[in-house]
C-alpha cells in the first residue's frame, strides 16, 4: 500500500478520482517537465528562422519513444508512404523496442525504407530534434509524453492524436495538429499542410517553444 499517487496526466488523475481508484487525500497530478539544454530562450518573432528550409529542401519528420504498438508507428509508416512524389521527405525514428524489425520491414513493402532512418536509443535525442521539422506522434493512448514536451521545446511543429495531455499541449491549427488515431489520411494531410506552408510550420515551432519555457 502506497501513501501518496502520483499522476503525470491531468486527465488520467480526473478519470481516477471519477471512478474511485485514487482519491483527492492520497493522491495529486504533477505534471512532467524537461531540464534546459536551450529550452526556454525565447525568440522574438516566427520570420526569424525562415532561412532554415524551402520549398527544395527535404523537410525531416521526427519521432521519438518506444517501438510499441501504443505508439501508432504503422499508422505513420503509411502515412508517410502516401505523400505526394513531389515532396521530398525524410523520417527519423528514434527509439528502440519489439516492433523495429516489423517496422523495417514494413518499410521495405511500402517502398520508403530509403527514407526511413532508425536510430534505435539515443541520449542525444534533443539534439538530432535540433535538425528535423516536425515532429509526428500518432499514438493510441498515452500520458503526458516527455518526447512531446522535448519536440516543443526545440521549437518543433507537432502532429499529435487525441490521447491523454497531448490535445491539451497542442491546439490544432496552432501549435501543430490534432487528427484523429489511426487515421492514415487525415495524418498525410497534416504532414503535407507543415511540407507546403513552411511559414505556418515554423510560427507553430516558436508557438511550442515559448509554450514550455
Amino acid at each position: 500500500q502506497t501513501d501518496r499517487l502520483i499522476y503525470v496526466s491531468q486527465i488520467i488523475y480526473r478519470d481516477a478520482l471519477g471512478s474511485g481508484t485514487a482519491s483527492a487525500e492520497n493522491s495529486c497530478f504533477i505534471g512532467n517537465v524537461i531540464a534546459g539544454r536551450g529550452i526556454g530562450t525565447k525568440h522574438s518573432v516566427c520570420d526569424e528562422h525562415k532561412h532554415l528550409r524551402t520549398k527544395t529542401d527535404i523537410v525531416r519528420f521526427c519521432f521519438a519513444g518506444r517501438l510499441h504498438p501504443q505508439k501508432g508507428l504503422d499508422v505513420l509508416i503509411r502515412a508517410l508512404a502516401s505523400l505526394p512524389e513531389k515532396i521530398k521527405w525524410e523520417a527519423w525514428i528514434i527509439g528502440d523496442g519489439e516492433l523495429r524489425g516489423d517496422l523495417e520491414t514494413m518499410c521495405r513493402q511500402m517502398g520508403v525504407d530509403k527514407c526511413v532512418q532508425f536510430w534505435g536509443w539515443r541520449d542525444d535525442v534533443q539534439h538530432l530534434m535540433k535538425h528535423a521539422d516536425v515532429f509526428v506522434l500518432p499514438s493510441r493512448y498515452e500520458g503526458m509524453p516527455i518526447a512531446l514536451l522535448e519536440a516543443m521545446g526545440e521549437g518543433l511543429a507537432c502532429v499529435v492524436t487525441p490521447v491523454g495531455e497531448c490535445s491539451l499541449m497542442i491546439e490544432d491549427g496552432k501549435n501543430g495538429f490534432v487528427v484523429p488515431v489511426g487515421d492514415v489520411q487525415k495524418l498525410a494531410q497534416a504532414l503535407v499542410i507543415l511540407w507546403d506552408d513552411i511559414g505556418l510550420c515554423q510560427c507553430m515551432g516558436e508557438r511550442n517553444r515559448a509554450k514550455v519555457s
